[in-house]
């Protein structure tokens, strides 16, 4: 799922029914064509993840909650426990699904997953139910096996992590983040006492998205296979300080303040 889709889930979910020509309204502001919010919205329809309650009025579906709720609970494992059993995923899906099967590898790695060889993926995480909801839901149940278990006296090790998951690509990648919202949140009190509400939705919605970008890149893997001095988590938590602060300081006669809600509180 594309960070901008999950943000769209997001504002339709605070929003409870929130009207095509607002999310227009907003994006277009931010460099968005007025198409590509509509054919969003027609794909997370076409998914199954919003209805329309009337023409052009949009609210989520159950399943648009769970799959908005997983990928968010996701964070939440950076406080777990690893209990050394491991999620595996094994893939035989034919050539003729190429399609699927792309579709299936990406959402898994968005889960956390990574491929310890190519139609072998892991997580240390409990994902049995959610792996097999989505080979339903993409078409590919009877191509994929899931199993939970252990590595035998050969445990994974950190090394070993640090390659299949690219930790190296992602710590630079965090590294830029953290160096990012540093510099965006510098200004906020400036462009709070200018009461410049468009100004603080855009600053809002920008370090949302770089949120849900993190959370779809980090594997939130437990302490014991990420490096010593990990960036992700503490740079996880400025961004997300970072967002919630906006939300509580926003003015509340602004139209847009029905989007604002602090995450995880």
């Amino acid at each position: 799922m594309q960070s901008v889709e999950k943000q769209i889930l997001h504002l339709i979910d605070v929003g409870e029914e929130v009207h095509a020509k607002t999310l227009v309204a907003i994006y277009t502001k931010r460099n968005y064509t007025e198409m590509t919010v509509r054919n969003t919205l027609s794909k997370l329809k076409n998914q199954g993840r919003i209805i329309s309650r009337r023409r052009g009025l949009y609210a989520l579906t159950a399943e648009g909650k769970k799959r908005l709720s997983d990928i968010n609970l996701k964070y939440n494992n950076y406080q777990m426990a690893f209990d050394g059993n491991w999620t595996f995923v094994f893939i035989r899906i034919p050539e003729e699904k190429r399609k699927a099967k792309a579709a299936f590898k990406t959402a898994l790695q968005e889960y956390g997953f990574a491929p310890y060889q190519s139609s072998v993926y892991v997580s240390p995480w409990h994902y049995g139910n959610d792996v097999l909801a989505l080979a339903q839901e993409i078409g590919v149940t009877s191509d994929v096996k899931v199993v939970k278990g252990t590595f035998f006296k050969t445990r994974l090790t950190r090394q070993e992590a640090f390659q299949m998951w690219h930790l190296k690509t992602l710590t630079q990648t965090y590294q830029t983040e953290y160096a990012w919202i540093k510099e965006k949140m510098a200004p906020t009190s400036q462009v709070v006492a200018s009461g410049d509400d468009q100004a603080l939705l855009n600053l809002y919605l920008d370090i949302g998205n770089h949120i849900n970008t993190m959370f779809l890149l980090d594997p939130i893997l437990p302490q014991s296979l990420l490096p010593p001095d990990w960036i992700g988590q503490k740079t996880l938590q400025l961004l997300i300080t970072g967002y919630n602060s906006i939300a509580e300081i926003f003015p509340k006669q602004s139209p847009y303040a029905k989007f604002m809600t602090p995450m995880f509180t």
